[in-house]
């Protein structure tokens, strides 16, 4: 059974509105009253969400997305809904979905008394993705990209969980939703993010929430492994002996040809994972990424690989999302 929402529109005015459908829109700005039905709870949390419909009659229907919070848990909805008509506002419709607007209401509860609630109204978009196994590359640097669109407009997520990136069927978009913790942000990233590159430490890239989610998503390629309990640089340590000697004095009572096999089964391991970039950003030991070497390096395009048939792809110009 669905659950009927009588919602009214907020009167101070002050969420502006775009991207909505013309019969809404009209209703919306006659502070007409409309209704939501729900049919699917999508999450339940600090906040509850539902898909739906929003009508204004029989004959006039859309599909939507309801974030419902009871009124004394609201200011964070103000906040959310302030970032979508402010400084998300261009990103409606390509990074973030179309914000239909802020609403107050009530809705009966199981123990049948009436409940005063607030909740924010977005278009209805795509799935949630779960995990990254054979995602193609593309639509990983899509949704980098729109990521770092997102942190460009000033706003910081806080919570870039998979389940708060929906994904279009044909797997060609994508938008970033749940900005019910995200904060105004002045970014201090300090380098591009390049498709494969060794992978920064989080002191040269500058912002954790970008730097963390990209290597999430294996987009830069890890220069560390771990041998003997501690992590080493495959760049200080390309080769067993190198990686043995590193790891002096803290070695186990082992035998040293023991010890040795062990980092070149582990080193190869490493080049098995890695070994199809090798090509396009060097072994292990070539120069770690900077900004002026990355102009040059070749690797491969993003909107045409597939990280299952990586070792079939061929080199290009490198590619940067700034």
């Amino acid at each position: 059974m669905s659950l009927s929402l009588d919602l009214s529109l907020r009167r101070d005015g002050h969420h502006s509105l775009t991207s909505v459908p013309a019969f809404l829109d009209d209703a919306l700005r006659r502070y007409t009253s409309v209704t939501f039905h729900a049919i699917q709870r999508i999450c339940d949390g600090d906040s509850r969400v539902y898909r739906g419909n929003l009508d204004l009659s029989s004959e006039e229907t859309i599909e939507v997305v309801c974030k419902i919070v009871l009124n004394e848990d609201s200011d964070r909805l103000e906040d959310e809904a302030r970032l979508y008509t402010e400084r998300m506002k261009h990103l409606q419709g390509t990074t973030v979905p179309r914000f239909y607007g802020l609403f107050s209401g009530t809705y009966v509860n199981p123990a049948g008394r009436t409940r005063a609630i607030r909740c924010i109204i977005v278009e209805e978009w795509g799935s949630s993705m779960s995990k990254i196994t054979h995602l193609p590359m593309s639509l990983r640097i899509t949704i980098i990209e729109a990521v770092l669109r997102i942190h460009a407009a000033g706003v910081k997520h806080n919570d870039l969980r998979f389940p708060n990136i929906l994904i279009s069927e044909d797997k060609s978009e994508v938008r970033i939703v749940d900005f019910d913790n995200a904060s105004e942000h002045t970014c201090p990233r300090s380098m591009p993010v390049i498709l494969y590159a060794w992978e920064p430490t989080l002191a040269d890239f500058g912002c954790r929430e970008i730097h963390d989610f990209v290597s999430d998503l294996e987009i830069w390629t890890s220069a560390t492994v771990r041998y003997l309990g501690r992590l080493h640089s495959v760049h200080l340590s390309p080769t067993a002996e190198e990686m043995f000697k590193s790891a002096q004095p803290d070695v186990p009572d082992e035998p040293e040809e023991r010890l040795l096999a062990r980092a070149e089964t582990l080193l190869k391991n490493y080049a098995t994972l890695y070994g199809a970039r090798f090509p396009f950003i060097g072994p292990p030991g070539s120069p770690i990424y900077e900004g002026e070497d990355a102009a040059s390096r070749a690797v491969l395009e993003p909107k045409v690989i597939n990280v299952d048939r990586l070792e079939k792809c061929r080199p290009s110009n490198q590619t940067q999302i700034t």
